[in-house]
Order: structure tokens, then sequence, then C-alpha cells
């Protein structure tokens, strides 16, 4: 068949406009009309790149504006082997120590989460990412601790001990279980990653992360970057209620137990036959959420998790109004010249 764009018929447009949003990209703006532009062919760029059918999404966005007969065939196979996954991610607890989870770590509060939440799914093959957020709030009080040992797994970056803000207490799982998010991670000393929803279900937590990801949710208020050395920070929200609020420093249980969660989903969704290749931020899909998660909680969960799983740092996501943002060099050393 020749390449399809802006004079192919709606016969042939509409069902790869399909294809394209029953595999995780979606088409926000005009959904599968039928005719062909700018936002059928970045989707379909994207799918390519991330699928590794090619090695950079422009190398499509050339004009042009088409997609060619190949890519066109590989997207259409794609979505008619989706079509026959079953819908379903049967998870059960059991699978938690199985599959890269500790019990002691993972808390199955599935049954006690609200349930209203879950009305749309996501197919098997369209989850590729884990997506972290902050709650920018904490369900226990905080206070300014001197001389905390800073986590073990932020040391790395030159901070050892310090007056940090924190908790002595653990958060409180119930005021998060109407939340629209897959897991939620408490705070304190001693933090648990709470599963609230199969991975499966489609939760409005990330914009345009929510039809291919599973998100977990970091208690606590963080800064955009924090410098643990020098006490610097950037980016910090605080309601005009609390206006000497200063950001948290996450405890070592609680990015532990963000770990946990992470290798917990990725495991899970390979037992079923997908594949999870990205962790990402908030920010990437939705740019105004550039503190989201922050500089503490990437390099804490985020940046050993990657490399520990063999995951990619996910890539910016479009959005009509705040175009997502990547991650910056005070979240990872590496991305230099990225500013926050």
């Amino acid at each position: 068949m020749p390449p399809i764009n802006r004079s192919s018929p709606k016969r042939t447009v509409k069902p790869f406009q399909a294809a394209l949003e029953r595999l995780g990209y979606p088409l926000a703006r005009y959904g599968a009309d039928g005719y062909f532009g700018h936002e059928t062919d970045e989707a379909a760029a994207l799918l390519a790149e991330h699928r590794g059918w090619i090695a950079d999404a422009s190398e499509l966005l050339a004009d042009p504006l088409e997609v060619p007969p190949w890519l066109y065939d590989l997207v259409m196979e794609e979505a008619e082997k989706s079509a026959a996954m079953p819908e379903e991610l049967h998870c059960s607890p059991d699978s938690l120590c199985a599959h890269g989870g500790s019990s002691d770590l993972i808390v199955d509060n599935r049954a006690e989460a609200w349930a209203g939440r879950r009305r749309r799914k996501n197919p098997l093959s369209a989850i590729d990412t884990i997506c972290l957020h902050q709650m920018a709030v904490a369900s226990v009080p905080q206070r300014r601790s001197p001389g905390v040992e800073v986590p073990d797994s932020l040391r790395r970056y030159g901070a050892t001990t310090g007056a940090v803000y924190t908790s002595n207490k653990t958060g409180k799982w119930e005021r998060w279980r109407k939340l629209a998010i897959h897991f939620a991670i408490t705070c304190g000393p001693e933090s648990r990653a709470h599963w609230l929803h199969d991975l499966h279900y489609r939760l409005p937590h990330g914009h345009g992360w929510n039809r291919r990801s599973v998100g977990i949710e970091v208690e606590g208020f963080f800064a955009g970057c924090h410098d643990l050395q020098t006490g610097t920070h950037k980016g910090f929200w605080k309601p005009k209620s609390r206006p000497n609020r200063l950001p948290m420093v996450p405890t070592e249980a609680q990015l532990a137990a963000g770990r946990a969660a992470c290798r917990f989903i990725s495991a899970e969704i390979a037992r079923q036959g997908g594949r999870i290749q990205f962790i990402g931020a908030h920010r990437q899909s939705y740019g105004i959420k550039a503190s989201d998660p922050g500089a503490l909680i990437w390099k804490g969960i985020a940046l050993p998790i990657m490399e520990e799983l063999n995951l990619t740092e996910a890539p910016e996501l479009p959005h009509k109004k705040y175009k997502g943002k990547p991650i910056p060099e005070c979240w990872n050393p590496n991305n230099r010249g990225i500013d926050y």
C-alpha cells in the first residue's frame, strides 16, 4: 500500500489512529477522526522510536508528512496482538516476593482502596513506563531534626549529615485510599509501598502518561532542586498558611519502599508478557509540574532503579498548553546543561 498522508481516505487513516491509541499513544486533540495530520504523524514516530524500530523519532518527522508502509504494517500488527491479549492483569499478593517485591516493604491495600477509581483499563502492551510523583503534602507532622543521617542512597551525591526537615512518624496510608494512583509510598521511618489498584487500571495521575504507565505517589513535600550539602533549594511550593515550611528529605525507608515498588511493577508486567522500559516524572508530561517528583526522589528512586533494571529515562511528552520538561541536571548529574 502507499504511505499514509493527508490525501489518504478515512477508511485507511481511522483504523491506524485507533491502533496507535490502543498501543498507548493517545491523540488527545483530535482523536481517531480519520484525518491525517501532525498529531498522528508525531504519535507514530514516537511509537516507532520507543519500540526500537528507528533510532530517533525525528527520522520520520521530516517532510513530507507521511507514515511509510512498513510502519503502518507494524503498528496494525502490534495492535492486533494487543487485542488478543487478556485485559486483566491477575496480580496477586503471592507474587510480591516472587516477582521483585518484598512483603516487608509492599502492603496490598487494594481491597481497602476506593474502587470508584477503577473505570478504564490499559492494554498490557501499552504499559511501558513507571511514573513518579510527589504528593506535596504529608499526613503526619514534620520537624526540623539536627544531625539526622542523610539516606544512604543520597550520599553518593555528596551529602552526609546535617539538619533536615523530616518525619519521625510514619504516614497514615488510609488518608490516600482514594488517590488515583497505583502505589502510595508513605513517609517516615517505617515507610511502606501501599498497593492501591491493579496495574492495568488507567488512572488520571500523569496526563500523557495515563495510557501507558503505572503511577507511584511519594508522600511528602519536596523541593524541585535540593542541595543537601549547602541546604539550598529552589522550586519549592508552600501554602500561604505555612510560610515557614521547609522542603522535606525522604527517609531511607521511604526511598527503599519506592524502589521495591518499581521492582515489583517491572517484574509483574514482565510476568504478564509486557515490558517496562522507562521511568518518568510528571514534569515530563505536564511542564507546569516542574517539581514533580523532585530531585531527592529522582536521585533516591529513579536513578538506582534505572541502573539496576536497565531502564531508560522517559522522553518528554507533548501537551497543548504545558509541554513536558526534560529531567534537569540537578536531578541527574549526567544531564549536563539541562536547567531546572
